[in-house]
């Protein structure tokens, strides 16, 4: 099972004040057998192509701030070999997903800033009707207010909070709640440092009588400069997962080791081992998996 992924980024500082960035990247990917998703009899996880391009415009005179931007991701699916012979058809999950948003923000003290962002998302899917006979189509929001903060050298992130909302056709349920994020780093010595972040995400599903996935996941994590060219890396997560439209509720918890090898300023070279697991108040649908990957990156 091989993933690949490429792409490249860039920025234009139009003045000291104002600077627009954008970023493309396609590659293919695999969903984890844990995936809601997955069917009993597969014989190999599903797959897909993505494509993800997103731009943001930057004006910032003085500690006043404004940013606009964007992104489109469109998902590709295979079709998913069965045990036994034969294919699942994955045509239904294709779809485009469009989000814009807007961003206030105001530097009140050094290192500290606060913000306000509003944003929209619209997922369209290619098939009016999906394999379950329901529309999956959707369409939302999020109102967030935010502080991005650096305390000193040794703290820096940023945190978040604020409302959600996501709306799809009859019968499927609406999904609404507290939105939240975090992103902190904290440089505990010049070798180490050691990252929080946590998130509420909606994510699609094609389960019958379910509209999506409310997940709600947290992450400690820990890079290790062991030399200047080998980085140890390891991460606990957790990950509470509710299908909206089901009494069903899925726990996953999962941690992992990797090592990066940096072989020189255009290659590294990536030895990983991850554990997840699910459990659930659902009989039959419990998971455990083992997976060692090594990966090569280039850089130009």
């Amino acid at each position: 099972m091989t993933d690949w992924n490429i792409g490249t980024d860039g920025r234009l500082d139009i003045s000291r004040a104002a600077d627009f960035s954008a970023n493309v990247s396609y590659g293919e990917f695999h969903e984890l057998l844990s995936s809601p998703n997955t069917v009993g009899f597969q014989a190999s996880p599903n797959r897909d192509y993505q494509t993800h391009a997103d731009v943001t415009g930057r004006y910032q005179p003085n500690r006043l701030g404004f940013s606009i931007g964007g992104s489109f991701d469109r998902y590709d699916w295979l079709n998913t070999p069965r045990i036994g012979g034969g294919t699942l058809s994955n045509t239904d999950r294709d779809e485009d997903e469009f989000q814009g948003f807007a961003k206030v923000s105001y530097d009140f003290s050094p290192g500290y800033s606060g913000y306000v962002k509003a944003l929209y998302n619209s997922r369209q899917f290619d098939q009016f009707l999906d394999r379950t006979g329901v529309h999956r189509s959707s369409n939302g929001y999020r109102f967030d207010a935010g502080l991005t903060l650096q305390l000193t050298h040794l703290l820096a992130g940023d945190v978040y909070v604020g409302y959600l909302d996501q709306n799809f056709a009859a019968p499927l349920k609406n999904i609404s709640g507290v939105d939240y994020g975090v992103a902190l780093d904290w440089f505990a010595t010049p070798l180490l440092t050691v990252h929080l972040n946590g998130a509420h995400q909606i994510s699609d599903v094609t389960l019958g009588g379910v509209s999506a996935s409310d997940d709600k996941l947290i992450k400690l994590s820990a890079d290790y400069e062991f030399r200047r060219n080998v980085i140890f890396q390891g991460y606990f997560s957790y990950t509470q997962s509710t299908l909206a439209g089901s009494p069903r509720t899925d726990d996953y918890p999962g941690a992992g080791v990797s090592v990066r090898y940096l072989m020189n300023r255009y290659m590294s070279v990536n030895l990983d081992y991850n554990y997840g697991e699910r459990s659930s108040n659902f009989g039959n649908v419990e998971y455990t998996d083992n997976m060692v990957s090594v990966g090569l990156a280039l850089h130009i």
